[in-house]
């Protein structure tokens, strides 16, 4: 059985993935320069400065939310109205679309794990592009969106979700892309 890993491991296996792929790892340098080494200050000053480009405005939610009704088409709407109902804004409730607090977060998809092994503490990552930024978690092991919709609600809300909701859901989180 293999444990999910949580935020404690995270830049551990940052670390070993930079250094074992030289494609990741020359990318990762370009922006540094080749001598630079790959620790965790350089990797937490390159995450910093991806985050800083992540500002987008005026996506159709923005544009919805500012009173522009036909900014949302009828099936991001009704995605409005599921992630509302499903609780979802009290997580990511920042222009970002992210939240401040650290939740227990479940992070396994191995249906023997312990609970130990799959509860970790982790702020909500932002949603502000998220349909462009797969493969999703922090560990990399959704490729689809939709199944990481699927996961969360059941894995959060213990809410298998309707395939429905699912699919207006992830129409929704694809209206959260600014142009």
């Amino acid at each position: 059985m293999k444990r999910a890993s949580g935020l404690d491991d995270f830049p551990i296996q940052v670390l070993e993935r930079l250094k074992a792929d030289s494609g990741l790892a020359g990318g990762f340098n370009a922006p540094f320069g080749s001598k630079t080494q790959i620790t965790p200050s350089t990797i937490a000053t390159a995450l910093e400065a991806y985050l800083l480009t992540l500002i987008t405005q005026n996506s159709p939610f923005d544009e919805f939310m500012q009173g522009d009704n036909a900014a949302l088409t009828i099936e991001r709407q009704l995605g409005l109205a599921a992630f509302i109902d499903k609780g979802y804004m009290a997580c990511q409730y920042r222009p970002s679309l992210a939240g401040d607090e650290y939740e227990e977060i479940n992070t396994s998809t191995d249906a023997g794990a312990t609970a130990a092994e799959t509860k970790h503490r982790a702020r909500a990552t932002p949603l502000r592009n998220v349909a462009q930024t797969g493969p999703f978690f922090r560990s990399g092991h959704v490729d689809r969106l939709d199944h990481a919709v699927a996961m969360m609600l059941k894995t959060q809300l213990d809410d298998p979700g309707f395939g429905g909701e699912i699919k207006v859901i992830t129409a929704l989180l694809k209206a959260f892309r600014g142009p």
